[in-house]
């Protein structure tokens, strides 16, 4: 279970769901239902979805692709989604949009060490609030990056701005003492301290005062101002408990902090966890030295290192208070940060916990954080701070290497519900962090970052499916040192190989190496679109739907070879727990029923798609494979995917080895997937493959594979990306950047027309038309004597849906009897035709003809073949299958199509967005029956002669050079 949707369930479930909704304000319901398709598939209104559930899973209320790409930014695909947030600047750079992107740049750049990116994106803050981030995160990262590039006057500028806009807030403060620091020293901590101690006054909390020494960083000499007191008459015991390794001198602030808390009855656990360096000797000197009246400070031995929640449960198994909490060896606290969160306990009897909040600082008390959200302080989950019913309930922390302390708060959450929890001064800090770069929170693989894709990341999924799990708190009781664990958690966290007692199968897949959150959003760009969580997409219904969970495994063709086994299980899990064991193969390669023909050449033929429906591409590769057959070459045909069984079945009988291999479509600012690449070498040496073939511009891995084995690659342009701005947006490309990609990729160009070819401009191409057997298209005409006019098509706008609309309008007026048929996909373009006839807005004579399942059926349906497309299409292959079917073809002189079309010989070539010229034409081949016999004759005749298997025989054999 994701965390947003583990929040939507335990934490903002409440009752009262049926109370009246507020007012929506920017809620764009048109935009929510067609992002969220499965909301309009539920029938639910968009708003109240939105508002009891969407909010909580992530959804957006309306458009803003630049938080939606800001997601994805963190989670592995910033190489695709910073240059798509770069074009939201450029493209409308006064917009909503150009703002969030701005920001979600900013923060990047400045996660990347950029301070000069960073101040580029957020310059314009001085003149003017960023629409949509409102909050204090843009003043302080422009701030920082002004500072870190020597520019104060700028950094006072954003400062100026920020008190202005959020006056009084802790970050303003904060921001001042850095800006303090630059214009006098870093080591001047007067100034600094002075305005520290007016906002801790100003709220009316103790003031501070430092200590520094020579030779020791700034944040060491933290101290209480003066006399530390509690107004608390009777002061129950604290237990507070410091995990120590290898600290050092550290230890001493941390130490003194807790020693001049003014809580008055405090124990403190000291837990050394078999530190090297001296440090469990200045503990122990320390110790002595601190405790007294109202104050014990004892220490505690490991005699081998455990880890720092190891070392705790050491402490909270010792510790006699009525309340207990952590802090590390390195942090400090304010005076008075343990009696304000017991005081919220002791006010709220029903309340568990108690967190505070901190900020980051380095060593000469410079402000900040890794990665600002809304601010620089934030809620320290380290803090939290239990009754003792806590942990006779729960238990004790998750002995792994980190985040072991989240999953105990959420655990509490899970236990006692969204209020066992209270949250004290918000936004004020109460603990100093120390910013420490050799911590395992910057570690690379357990750095914070890893909290969106990552070890954190699949842990905390885990533990929330276990808290999910319990009904009863006792459920979710973990021993220290237990001999078990409760879920699988990533072995790179553990300390220990422990049996799972409550396996989860979702943990055991996420967690695998077979499971690439990363490359799952890249694979499937639709997804790209939308902020979701990439694991519970592709579990609850990803699999489902054949797509692959990461380039090692191929779902569509794992299920293809060993279906019958699988018995609807999910693939990979039955892979994993099955499937390995048994040999079966990940990534399927299978032989197929052609004969090897001996001492011939060998093919890699790529294609890039194999959905459940077949268009042009996948058409075509079946002729070049025949052709390929006929001259005696041996193919290894590569496919992405296998959900076509039929497509399948036609392949394997016309090659000799398939291979079935996950691979994501090219996108600009996207390297190539190595482990693809090595799989594709891999079979180049194998097979002894001489010429690599790839069926569209759309890959990256078959190019890279061929160029590192020192053959030839052929790609076969199919694609027309400065009319399909579609396409260009799915590749994150401009069209010059798709032509580029292209010709970078390719030691030959093939285009299937002289349109084609002159888009791409390429020095060495190759002209090989689409072709069709039109033996194969002997298709008998309708019986209907009323002429039927066909547009046969994906049943898009841009296939030129509202200009036949407009045709049937036109005959209608002029009287001609003509029955115009819309044969395709049902489309939500079909759906609201179908609504405007039945409200009488649309002609009669507009037929839905519904989807064919091949072309001759489609065909079959008409007796002349219209082309309207809105844009230019590279070929037309469904005008040559009419004109191989002796269908007189109507079509726009725009594109490839006069290529194809004879002008007054095979059928009429019309000027672009003539729709009169169309039903000119159209009434005229109604009128004349014998004109329509003597076009489909020519038009097969054309057919035949121009654009047959023998024609690209021979063009494949120029190629081959045999």
């Amino acid at each position: 279970m994701s965390l947003l949707r583990y929040l939507k369930q335990r934490i903002f479930s409440r009752p009262g769901s049926d109370a009246p909704l507020p007012e929506q304000v920017g809620f764009d319901r048109d935009w929510y239902l067609h992002i969220y398709p499965d909301v309009a598939q539920a029938g639910i209104d968009p708003w109240q979805h939105y508002y009891r559930h969407g909010r909580f899973e992530g959804r957006l209320p309306h458009a803003n692709r630049a938080a939606i790409y800001d997601y994805h930014l963190w989670r592995g695909l910033d190489n695709v989604m910073v240059p798509r947030l770069q074009r939201l600047v450029s493209e409308s750079p006064r917009g909503l949009e150009a703002d969030f992107a701005r920001w979600a740049l900013a923060r990047w750049f400045a996660w990347q060490g950029q301070p000069e990116q960073v101040a580029e994106q957020l310059r314009l803050i001085t003149e003017r609030p960023l629409r949509g981030p409102s909050h204090r995160g843009p003043y302080l990262l422009y701030l920082d990056a002004a500072l870190a590039l020597g520019r104060p006057d700028q950094a006072q500028q954003a400062l100026t701005v920020l008190q202005q806009q959020h006056p009084g807030c802790a970050d303003a403060v904060l921001a001042t003492c850095n800006l303090l620091a630059h214009k006098r020293a870093p080591t001047v901590i007067e100034p600094r301290l002075k305005l520290l101690n007016q906002f801790y006054q100003g709220l009316g909390l103790l003031p501070l005062r430092a200590e520094p020494v020579v030779g020791q960083p700034l944040f060491d000499g933290l101290a209480a101002a003066g006399p530390v007191t509690s107004d608390f008459p009777d002061c129950p015991l604290i237990s507070v408990v410091v995990p120590l390794f290898n600290a050092g001198p550290r230890l001493e602030t941390a130490l003194r902090g807790l020693h001049q808390q003014t809580w008055r009855n405090l124990e403190v656990l000291v837990v050394d966890d078999a530190s090297t360096d001296g440090s469990a000797a200045l503990a122990e000197e320390w110790c002595q030295r601190l405790s007294g009246p109202g104050r014990e400070f004892r220490l505690l031995r490991h005699a081998a290192n455990g880890g720092a929640y190891a070392a705790r449960n050491t402490g909270m198994a010792q510790a006699r208070g009525a309340f207990l909490t952590v802090q590390d060896a390195d942090d400090w606290s304010h005076p008075q940060k343990l009696e304000k969160q017991v005081a919220v306990l002791l006010g709220h009897p029903d309340a568990m916990a108690s967190v505070s909040h901190w900020v980051r600082a380095d060593e000469n008390l410079l402000f900040g954080y890794w990665r600002v959200e809304e601010g620089w302080v934030y809620r320290n989950v380290s803090s939290l701070m239990i009754r003792r019913q806590v942990l006779d309930e729960l238990g004790f922390w998750d002995e792994v290497a980190v985040n072991a302390d989240t999953e105990y708060y959420y655990r509490i959450l899970a236990a006692w519900g969204a209020q066992s929890i209270k949250e004290v001064l918000p936004g004020i800090p109460l603990s100093f962090g120390r910013a420490d770069s050799e911590s395992l929170s910057q570690h690379r693989q357990t750095h914070l970052i890893s909290q969106f894709g990552g070890v954190r990341k699949d842990y905390l999924d885990a533990a929330h499916r276990w808290h999910a799990r319990a009904k009863a708190p006792a459920d979710l009781y973990l021993a220290a040192a237990a001999l078990a664990r409760p879920f699988l958690a990533p072995k790179s966290l553990c300390r220990r190989d422990l049996p799972v007692t409550h396996s989860d199968d979702r943990d055991l897949v996420q967690q695998s190496d077979w499971f690439d959150a990363a490359w799952y959003i890249r694979r499937y760009p639709d997804l790209q679109e939308v902020a979701l969580d990439a694991f519970d997409h592709w579990w609850q219904r990803g699999a489902r739907e054949g797509r692959d969970p990461g380039p090692r495994f191929s779902s569509s063709g794992y299920q293809w070879l060993y279906g019958q086994d699988l018995a609807g299980a999910n693939p990979l899990l039955h892979f994993l727990t099955v499937g390995r064991e048994a040999g079966r193969e990940p990534v399927p390669l299978s032989t197929g029923l052609a004969e090897v023909f001996v001492d011939r050449p060998w093919v890699m033929l790529c294609g890039h798609q194999a959905g459940e429906s077949l268009f042009g591409a996948e058409r075509s590769l079946l002729d070049i494979l025949a052709g390929l057959q006929a001259l005696c070459v041996n193919v290894l045909v590569v496919l992405p995917e296998a959900r076509n069984p039929a497509y399948l079945d036609q392949l394997q009988q016309n090659c000799q080895w398939l291979g079935i291999l996950p691979m994501a479509w090219w996108q600009f600012g996207a390297e190539p997937e190595p482990l693809t690449q090595s799989v594709l070498e891999h079979w180049i040496r194998q097979f002894g493959v001489s010429r690599v073939y790839v069926n569209t511009v759309v890959l990256h891995e078959p190019s890279r594979a061929a160029r590192a084995c020192g053959i030839p690659v052929t790609v076969h342009a199919r694609e027309l990306p400065g009319q399909d701005p579609a396409l260009c947006h799915l590749l994150n490309a401009s069209p010059e950047q798709v032509r580029q990609h292209t010709l970078d990729s390719a030691d030959l160009l093939v285009a299937n027309s002289r349109y084609l070819a002159d888009f791409y401009s390429a020095d060495a191409n190759l002209l090989v038309p689409n072709v069709v057997d039109a033996s194969a298209y002997r298709v008998p005409l309708p019986a209907a004597e009323q002429l039927r006019v066909g547009l046969i098509s994906s049943n898009l706008p841009k296939k030129g849906v509202a200009d036949f609309v407009a045709l049937a309008s036109e005959l209608e007026a002029r009287g001609v009897a003509v029955t115009c048929v819309l044969i395709g996909p049902e489309t939500d373009e079909v759906r609201r035709l179908r609504a405007e006839q039945a409200a009488g807005r649309l002609p009669l004579s507009v037929e839905f003809g519904g989807y064919a399942q091949s072309p001759q059926a489609a065909l079959a349906k008409a007796h002349v073949v219209v082309n309207l497309s809105q844009f230019e299409e590279s070929f037309g292959r469904t005008v040559l299958e009419a004109m191989a079917a002796e269908r007189p073809v109507v079509c726009y002189a725009r594109g490839a199509l006069p290529e194809l079309v004879v002008q007054g010989e095979t059928g009429f070539v019309v000027p672009f967005g003539d729709v009169s010229a169309v039903a000119d034409a159209v009434q005229r081949l109604a009128l004349e029956p014998d004109l329509r016999q003597r076009m489909g004759q020519a038009g097969r005749k054309r057919a035949e002669t121009g654009y047959s298997r023998q024609v690209m025989e021979q063009c494949l054999q120029a190629w081959l050079d045999i």
